[in-house]
């Protein structure tokens, strides 16, 4: 109940601020946000495609085009649907198709890439790798999971007689022997990336232990995206995008993650020197009311 009350008064300060934007924007003075419309819709409950979603979460003043996005999406669903019918199992299909989408589009790993940078420049990490590959098998109709660890995302396929992880990260990134994928994820869970672990100990230790081996569904998946991009405008102290950021992650995908990261950020917020009074006091009030009043004492 409390987060919905957040979102009321998020909604009703994001409704002010277009109000404003739309008497300011004729001078050019004013930036409106796509977060801002996405918890807009998201609390309307209207559709927004996948694609919408994902790129809500990115503020490029020289965007790549969404147009060209789409078309580029399409444009391999297609190919691969005519490559389907040749290949002699469902098996050799989701391995080849795992092979072409990331010798296309996954080159380069980059920790803070944006998912429109998979087309742009052929960047990516294991998160928007990851939802490119989710983005299309939806439109293949592929079965799959999605395996969150600490720090880490990747596709799991069982089904029938496929038992398969997907891991956009690696080489190959196809393990198929029952005992890899244990051990695989074993890694995962061992190989924590120092920044989360940072942010969880310095805010507070999630209670339940079993957090970072889950399966999560694709709306998680964008939820983690827009989790990724708060942390980058934490690290610039952009406190309004950190908090809308924020805002639709929990929307998306509740977690204790989440929860710590904004408790983090309320401690980083309140010791930022540089930061006038009044800006400090608002950005406080968006970020405490994301959280649980049990979270509210830093350390």
């Amino acid at each position: 109940m409390k987060f919905k009350s957040f979102i009321n008064i998020f909604l009703l300060v994001a409704i002010s601020v277009f109000a404003e934007a739309n008497k300011l924007n004729e001078l050019g003075t004013v930036t409106t946000y796509k977060q801002e419309s996405i918890l807009v819709e998201l609390n309307e409950k209207k559709d927004i495609s996948d694609l919408d979603l994902v790129l809500g979460s990115e503020n490029k003043e020289d965007a790549y085009p969404q147009q060209t996005i789409d078309f580029e999406i399409d444009r391999s669903v297609l190919f691969l649907k005519g490559s389907r019918q040749r290949l002699q199992s469902e098996l050799k299909f989701i391995e080849y198709s795992f092979l072409y989408i990331k010798s296309k589009y996954l080159r380069h790993y980059d920790t803070d890439a944006d998912f429109s940078d998979v087309f742009e420049n052929k960047k990516y990490n294991c998160v928007t790798g990851s939802l490119l590959f989710a983005m299309i098998f939806n439109r293949l109709g592929i079965d799959y999971e999605i395996v969150e660890t600490c720090s880490h995302v990747c596709l799991h396929l069982q089904y029938d007689t496929i038992n398969v992880l997907l891991e956009p990260t690696m080489r190959d990134g196809i393990v198929k022997n029952r005992k890899d994928i244990f051990f695989t994820m074993c890694k995962y869970q061992k190989d924590k990336n120092e920044k989360v672990v940072k942010v969880l100990k310095s805010s507070y230790t999630p209670t339940n232990t079993g957090y970072y081996i889950r399966r999560i569904n694709f709306e998680q998946l964008v939820g983690l995206q827009y989790y990724n991009k708060a942390a980058q405008y934490l690290e610039t102290k952009q406190y309004k995008l950190l908090a809308l950021n924020a805002a639709v992650a929990q929307l998306l995908y509740p977690s204790s993650r989440t929860q710590g990261f904004v408790v983090y950020s309320i401690g980083l917020l309140l010791n930022d020197r540089q930061l006038d009074y009044k800006s400090k006091s608002q950005y406080y009030l968006w970020l405490k009311d994301l959280i649980n009043e049990s979270l509210l004492v830093l350390k």
